[in-house]
């Protein structure tokens, strides 16, 4: 298999050209059947008879620029990706897509290639799928689609790198592409999306950034939705947070019904400290000792900034030692910053036997390290900046402390993590 685009994911696409199908006739002709949000539409026929349309298709871009391709066929649908290229005819290969964030119950297939007149250098990579498959079940009602295309040996050093798209409302999608396909007379559909952004839906724009949660999504590099067991009211969203009028949080976090769990800065100047209004859920608020519907009155989080030139492994026993030295506890030479694996992150941990006489005995390392009943986890942002998260032991926040992500706009006012 050639793959045109090594060290990127593999563009995803839905395309009906016909795997299983009869080979379209030679001579087609297309035009454009209008504008779906992010979907770009087209009607196929052919040249002598530009009137009776043969199938239709629906492209969208990702933010890394690969496209998403869905078309219709005698039997229902095809799901597949350009970005790589057939080294043999008729060779096939291993792929595996899921929706949102069901990553577990991911359906596996050996993908073939298909061609499009309508872009003369793609190979699209896919599958037909009928309506009742219970993948396209899935599709018509997930809000992203996740797709794997095995590439061994690629830049990246993934041989199944993943690329994730928004589907939005693909249940109207696909209304509008049979629509398209099997009457003549249907007028073309013109539902474009905000111009200058990725498309999202009005009002779905996150508060402080004004981004759409795909491109949230994207900058830290997460599919839809989230890995961990929520309760059955909830799910994982994005939400943003300011931490200056150029510097803004980014992060996964919890929804559940209306409401967002959301990081709310308390001050205007760094170190800020960021306190948080959780997402009530009954599932996760018995025996936490606080009531999740109210706000929570401690700093849950404190950005900080250092010297970029510095290790951040230098930077934050620093800061930790100079918070100690500041609110008059003491700070142990034989605190150390190490991995913790409970939580991904690093926590400052005494190395040195406790002095159980002492009244500091439950903060060797001040109050950004480990004590009794909390500790503090410590995320590297980017160069220059890190954030200090105080997690107490019997508290949810309803956040997901590895995806916080610090991001700035650019001199053409493109969103960048880094």
């Amino acid at each position: 298999m050639n793959n045109s685009f090594l060290g990127l994911p593999a563009l995803i696409a839905i395309a009906s050209i016909a795997a299983g199908c009869k080979q379209e006739p030679t001579e087609l002709s297309w035009a454009s059947y209008g504008q779906l949000g992010s979907w770009k539409l087209l009607r196929y026929s052919a040249v002598d008879s530009p009137d009776d349309p043969i199938y239709c298709a629906a492209v969208t871009e990702n933010i890394q620029g690969s496209s998403l391709r869905i078309v219709t066929h005698d039997s229902g649908f095809n799901v597949s990706v350009n970005g790589a290229s057939p080294s043999t005819e008729n060779e096939r290969v291993d792929m595996y897509v899921y929706t949102d964030s069901h990553i577990a119950d991911k359906t596996e297939f050996s993908g073939s290639f298909t061609d499009d007149p309508a872009f003369e250098y793609d190979h699209w990579l896919g599958k037909d799928l009928k309506p009742d498959d219970p993948l396209m079940k899935k599709i018509a009602v997930a809000e992203t689609l996740s797709v794997s295309v095995y590439s061994p040996g690629n830049r990246s050093g993934n041989d199944w790198p993943e690329s994730h798209y928004e589907l939005h409302d693909a249940s109207e999608l696909l209304s509008t592409l049979s629509t398209c396909a099997g009457d003549s007379e249907a007028s073309p559909v013109e539902q474009a999306p905000p111009s200058g952004a990725e498309y999202c839906a009005a009002g779905d724009q996150l508060p402080e950034t004004g981004m759409c949660p795909s491109k949230a999504r994207y900058l830290m590099h997460l599919p839809k939705g989230g890995a961990d067991e929520l309760a059955t009211d909830c799910r994982w969203s994005v939400n943003d947070a300011a931490l200056s009028d150029s510097e803004f949080l980014i992060y996964r976090a919890m929804s559940c019904g209306a409401q967002t769990s959301t990081l709310n800065p308390g001050s205007e100047d760094f170190p800020v400290a960021l306190t948080a209004n959780v997402a009530p859920t009954g599932d996760y608020t018995e025996g936490f000792g606080f009531d999740q519907s109210d706000s929570w009155s401690d700093p849950v989080v404190t950005v900080f900034r250092y010297d970029a030139e510095t290790s951040y492994m230098t930077a934050i026993p620093r800061i930790a030692e100079d918070a100690a030295i500041k609110s008059g506890a003491t700070y142990s030479d034989e605190c150390r910053l190490e991995y913790d694996e409970f939580s991904g992150l690093e926590v400052i941990n005494d190395y040195a036997e406790p002095d159980f006489e002492s009244s500091n005995w439950a903060a060797p390392c001040g109050p950004l390290g480990a004590q009794e009943g909390a500790t503090v986890l410590w995320s590297y942002l980017r160069p220059g900046y890190i954030a200090a998260i105080h997690f107490p032991f019997d508290g949810f926040f309803g956040i997901d402390w590895q995806t916080l992500t610090l991001v700035t706009q650019d001199a053409d006012n493109e969103w960048k993590s880094q």
